[in-house]
């Protein structure tokens, strides 16, 4: 039973200090975005986008759910001196959205703005924060994702997104895994209770 327990909890050690180590790099700059990643698909949404309003809008590699609506015509007002024009462009409105991929992604970011006579929002990629106003916002993972999640909050709650950015292969430079040093310890335990076990259970 001792050695039992022993082997379980080695295992969750090894498990904690595994799993500690995913981080999440955000990027305001898409220069530095882009050359932190490998693989790069840039979505302009110029053709195939549904100009009405949608709760979900599928692309070539990706599914956006959530309240959304295609800005191919004129319909969307006109935000061309932020540097969105129709087409196309998706309208982002009460937050909530998903972004779905049919395979692993390592880093996702697009162009946002404000919607031209609206009060800026804030929204969120993933649990980290863009700034308010109009940009680039996007993040990088160390562990391959394929699910994105994007939440507005606060002002009108509407805003606008273009050339959706994503990278499939591993980023090239990594975002330093934040939570691992405090995972190291968990770690050197779980492998020194491994090793007893197997010593103990080699005496039977």
């Amino acid at each position: 039973m001792k050695r039992l327990f022993a082997g379980g909890l080695a295992a969750a050690l090894l498990t904690l200090a595994s799993t500690a180590s995913a981080a999440l790099l955000s990027f305001t700059d898409r220069g530095a975005f882009e050359a932190a990643l490998s693989n790069i698909t840039v979505d302009d949404m110029n053709t195939g986008l549904p100009q009405s309003g949608q709760s979900s809008i599928t692309r070539p590699d990706f599914v956006l759910t959530g309240a959304t609506f295609g800005c191919q015509t004129s319909g969307c007002g006109y935000n061309s001196s932020k540097g969105f024009t129709y087409p196309g462009y998706v309208w982002f409105y009460t937050g909530g959205q998903t972004f779905g991929f049919n395979g692993p992604v390592y880093g996702f970011g697009f162009d946002y703005a404000v919607p031209i006579g609206y009060t800026p929002a804030t929204f969120t990629l993933q649990g980290l924060t863009a700034p308010t106003g109009d940009g680039f916002f996007g993040v990088v993972s160390d562990v391959p994702l394929t699910q994105i999640s994007m939440s507005i909050s606060g002002g009108d709650r509407y805003m606008i997104g273009d050339n959706f950015t994503y990278g499939r292969g591993p980023a090239i430079q990594g975002p330093a895994p934040v939570p691992l040093p405090p995972a190291l310890p968990a770690l050197a335990a779980g492998l020194g209770l491994l090793a007893l076990t197997a010593r103990r259970t080699s005496r039977v």
